[in-house]
């Protein structure tokens, strides 16, 4: 009976011996990085291979120090609570980051987080994704897009061309710029014509249309655009019905109105985009607009 436990416990510790090995040959096979650290201290307490060629660190330079210590903008403490403070997310959720290399390069990841229990300890799991080089290419792509549409970040406009404002709109919402459209006309048209997301659009109106949030006068706009700038920071705003807000409320008001929007924007790194018939303009209001916003004639 002795032997046979003997023998068992050896057998045991080869069927444990080996599905360790089989764990350490999947987990360092795999092609994204991994980090295994406590969730208490936030201490690194192991890696896969892939986390080696990320940041440029061995792993006995990996292995006890602080997760945190590896992302810019990170608190030292609970791996927990600092993960989900500069991630700015929850558990299970996709998250964008800034990486430090060991040559101080910084690297911009994809990550996800999710807590277990192992052997009565609670650890953290994150795993994480190099975009770089996606996230080089978009901002090449918005600096093109800037670059054809004459646009530059905290711009205010006013295009002589409906079809040229809806355009230039649509292409900063392709680059995937937070975005709020305001149009005074059929906010179904605009939708079936141009790629923008539907939860963006409002309708300045007195009255509603099913679906659609609607702004009913210029004080209720004005709100509109405050929160949406305090949400985010380089957005763009379409603004469409200039020439109902101004035979509405007269020039002046909405002069003034354009005047503190432009310095908010400003100060946001966003875009206000308005369509105007700039007809309907006198030589001195127009002059009073060039010098706070610009002006954009024909197609």
């Amino acid at each position: 009976m002795a032997q046979l436990g003997k023998l068992g416990f050896q057998k045991g510790d080869k069927a444990r011996l080996c599905s360790g090995v089989k764990y350490r040959k999947l987990f360092d096979a795999l092609a994204d990085p991994v980090f295994i650290a406590d969730y208490d201290t936030g201490v690194i307490l192991d890696c896969n291979a892939a986390s080696f060629e990320l940041t440029s660190f061995s792993k006995t330079e990996l292995i006890g120090v602080k997760l945190a210590s590896l992302f810019c903008g990170t608190a030292e403490g609970s791996v927990g609570g600092s993960v989900e403070r500069f991630l700015g997310c929850e558990e299970g959720q996709v998250a964008n980051a800034m990486l430090i290399t060991k040559g101080g390069e910084k690297k911009a990841v994809a990550v996800r987080f999710d807590t277990l229990m192992f052997k009565r300890r609670k650890i953290v799991q994150l795993m994480l994704k190099d975009v770089t080089e996606k996230r080089n290419l978009e901002e090449l792509l918005v600096k093109v897009v800037y670059k054809l549409s004459g646009l530059s970040p905290g711009d205010s406009v006013i295009y002589g061309s409906h079809e040229r404002c809806f355009n230039v709109y649509e292409s900063l919402v392709c680059i995937k710029l937070p975005s709020l459209c305001i149009v005074h006309g059929d906010p179904q048209k605009f939708i079936a014509k141009y790629d923008v997301p539907v939860g963006s659009v409002r309708l300045l109106a007195s009255k509603s249309i099913k679906g659609f949030s609607v702004l009913p006068n210029l004080q209720e706009l004005s709100l509109e655009l405050s929160r949406f700038l305090n949400v985010y920071k380089r957005g763009v705003v379409l603004l469409d019905g200039l020439e109902h807000l101004i035979s509405t409320y007269g020039f002046e008001t909405v002069y003034q109105f354009i005047q503190e929007k432009h310095f908010d924007l400003l100060e946001h790194d966003s875009f206000l985009l308005m369509p105007m018939n700039l007809d309907a303009l006198s030589k001195v209001e127009r002059a009073y607009l060039a010098s706070e916003v610009k002006i954009i004639e024909g197609n």
